[in-house]
């Protein structure tokens, strides 16, 4: 995830809105992923993923999200923002809307790799993880074992 600032209004979180998606919505999500170089290689649909978009009151759509789920703990996935919604707040948003849904689904730590937005998340009360103490379900993951890159930092967050 890309985030920059300029002085574009910020998003409330009250004007966004969050809805799961079907496999007939899935393209989009792909498109968008695939744009910023971000992996979309399998994204799997079924009880295991859940893949959410956002949008504004107008129907715009502001982000995507994702998690993947393992009992109590889910790895964060396909997290974006469109390009136009960068710089006002929405990552934010589609974070903390998409970790209040892994609360509700039982989850209580979600894990997540990134290459280039540590700081970011840091700032929404995730830590840095050693890769080598990932639980054995978060390593055996596609996303964790084969498409993010080894450079890429493990980060958690407990939820209460």
């Amino acid at each position: 995830m890309v985030v920059t600032s300029c002085t574009l209004p910020t998003f409330a979180s009250d004007n966004v809105a969050m809805k799961e998606l079907g496999s007939l919505e899935m393209g989009e999500l792909v498109a968008t992923l695939r744009d910023e170089g971000l992996p979309c290689e399998n994204l799997g649909m079924g009880r295991q993923y859940r893949f959410f978009s956002f949008q504004a009151t107008d129907g715009a759509r502001i982000g995507f999200s994702g998690l993947e789920l393992y009992e109590a703990d889910a790895l964060l996935r396909s997290v974006v923002v469109v390009k136009t919604f960068r710089g006002r707040g929405c990552g934010r948003i589609i974070i903390t809307k998409t970790l209040q849904r892994a609360r509700k689904l039982g989850v209580r730590h979600v894990y997540l790799l990134t290459t280039t937005a540590v700081r970011f998340f840091q700032q929404l009360g995730f830590s840095d993880v050693k890769r080598k103490d990932a639980p054995d379900t978060i390593a055996k993951s596609e996303e964790f074992a084969v498409l993010c890159p080894t450079s890429a930092m493990l980060m958690k967050r407990a939820l209460r």
